[in-house]
C-alpha cells in the first residue's frame, strides 16, 4: 500500500497489523469461527484499555484488509469486519499555527543552531516554511529538486546510492511548488557552507554521524531532524506544541488567507484527498486575508 517498505507510515501498518495476526492465532486459529461479534469485542476491548479512537480505528481498517487476504485465500468464506463501520474520530488537538513574528523568529534562530544534523536544522526550518514538505519529503531532499532559474521545487523519487535505498513518493505527493527567492538564496549559501565543512552529498540534509564512513552520501532521519527541532524549541522558550509539522500547517494556511484556492492547495500540499486540506482553513474563519506568506 505505502509502494515502498522503507517508508515509516508502511513500518508502523505492519507492526500494527502484526498485533492483529498474534490475536487471531491466540483466540480465532480457525477463521471460520471468526464472527462479527468476536471483532466488535476486541474493538471495546481496545476501547476499554485507553486507546485513542485513530487507533481503534486504524485497527478495524487493517483487520478488514488482513482478512479480505483470508477470503482471497479460501480461509474463511466472507469478511465479518466488513459490516462494521465506525465513525470517523473528530481530532481533539487543534493544530499549532506558528504565527508570521514566530515565523520569523525561528528562521533568524535556526541559523544559530548548526551544531546539530550536520548544520541542516536552518534548512529542515526553510523546507517547512517555504515548500510545506513534510519531515520524510526534507529527509530525502536532493539539490536538484530545486531549480534555481525557475524557483520550483520538484518532488521525485529518489535514491540513496551509498545505501541503495530507494524512496518513492505516493503519486499525489509527487508534485512541482513554486518557492520564494529567499528558499533559492538560502539554498546557494548552504551548499557552499556545507562545502566548506565538508558535509557536502547529495541531499540537502546529509545523514549520520561524521564519524561514520560516508555519511555525507546518505540521507538525515526524519527523526533526527524532528529531534533537533524539538531541541531548538525548548531552547528557545517557545511553545512546545510547536513541531516541525507546524511549519506545514502554516505555511498551507497562510497560502490560504493569501487567496489561493483549495483545490490548488491539495495540489501544492501533496494530498490524495480535498477534505484533508480544508482541515487547514479552521483558522481562516474570524481572520482577514494577508498578502502572501508574512515571513
Amino acid at each position: 500500500k505505502a509502494h515502498d517498505a522503507g517508508r515509516k507510515s508502511h513500518r508502523n501498518n505492519m507492526g500494527q497489523t502484526r498485533q492483529i495476526v498474534e490475536w487471531l492465532s491466540m483466540e480465532h486459529p480457525d477463521l471460520r469461527d471468526l464472527t462479527e461479534d468476536h471483532v466488535r469485542g476486541k474493538l471495546r476491548q481496545l476501547e476499554s484499555s485507553n486507546y485513542s479512537p485513530w487507533t481503534v480505528m486504524h485497527w478495524l481498517t487493517k483487520t478488514r484488509i488482513l482478512i479480505d487476504c483470508a477470503v482471497k485465500l479460501g480461509m474463511i468464506e466472507e469478511n465479518p469486519s466488513r459490516s462494521i463501520r465506525l465513525r470517523q474520530p473528530k481530532r481533539v488537538a487543534p493544530r499549532v499555527i506558528i504565527e508570521p513574528d514566530e515565523a520569523v523568529h525561528l528562521l533568524e534562530r535556526s541559523l544559530h543552531y548548526r551544531q546539530w544534523i550536520n548544520g541542516g536544522l536552518p534548512t529542515a526550518c526553510r523546507l517547512g516554511l517555504y515548500a510545506g514538505l513534510r519531515p520524510e519529503e526534507m529527509a530525502w531532499c536532493q539539490w536538484g529538486w530545486l531549480s534555481a532559474t525557475r524557483h520550483r521545487l520538484d518532488i521525485q523519487e529518489t535514491v540513496c546510492e551509498e545505501t541503495g535505498k530507494r524512496w518513492i513518493p505516493k503519486d499525489w505527493e509527487m508534485r512541482v511548488i513554486g518557492v520564494k527567492a529567499a528558499l533559492v538564496e538560502f539554498v546557494a549559501a548552504q551548499k557552499e557552507w556545507l562545502k566548506r565543512k565538508d558535509f557536502f552529498g547529495p541531499f540537502m540534509l546529509p545523514g549520520g554521524g561524521a564519524r561514520r564512513s560516508g555519511f555525507k552520501n546518505r540521507h538525515l532521519s526524519e527523526n533526527a531532524i524532528q529531534s533537533a527541532f524539538r531541541k531548538m524549541v525548548i531552547a528557545e522558550g517557545l511553545n512546545p506544541k510547536i513541531t516541525l509539522y507546524s511549519f506545514r500547517h502554516t505555511f498551507l494556511t497562510e497560502l490560504a488567507r493569501a487567496g489561493v484556492d483549495v483545490r490548488t492547495l491539495q495540489e501544492i500540499a501533496g494530498h490524495s484527498e480535498i477534505r484533508t486540506t480544508e482541515g487547514y482553513l479552521h483558522a481562516l474563519r474570524a481572520e482577514k486575508q494577508t498578502d502572501g506568506l508574512p515571513y
